[in-house]
């Protein structure tokens, strides 16, 4: 199986009209708040996880090998682990039904 490039998987006036809300709005920093501000800083100045996290149920969309699996878990309480869901990057933009249908099995986990 081939994995397109973004090109062909996302057309480009949606990925343009996409990238031009954040640019043009100012907002592509806040977008990724975590990296941006840099809220949670290691000792050695790198990432860490923000402290509490094991308290808010979280799931992943692509699923990943067990040993990222166990490395989710040192630090978040995983709920949510399929494997084998279509998509790349841009998932919410490259398939958006089976996005949509994975958060409605995310949340429908919690119920």
């Amino acid at each position: 199986m081939t994995v397109p490039t973004p090109e062909q998987a996302i057309d480009r006036d949606h990925l343009l009209t996409n990238v031009s809300l954040y640019w043009f709005t100012g907002t592509s920093g806040t977008s990724s708040w975590p990296m941006y501000e840099r809220l949670t800083v290691a000792d050695d100045g790198g990432f860490a996880w923000p402290t509490g996290q094991r308290r808010v149920p979280s799931g992943v969309y692509g699923g990943g090998s067990a040993l990222m699996r166990r490395l989710a878990e040192r630090d978040n309480t995983i709920v949510h682990w399929p494997q084998g869901n279509p998509g790349s990057h841009f998932v919410a933009m490259d398939e958006p039904l089976a996005h949509a249908a994975d958060i409605r099995a995310f949340f429908k986990g919690l119920r």
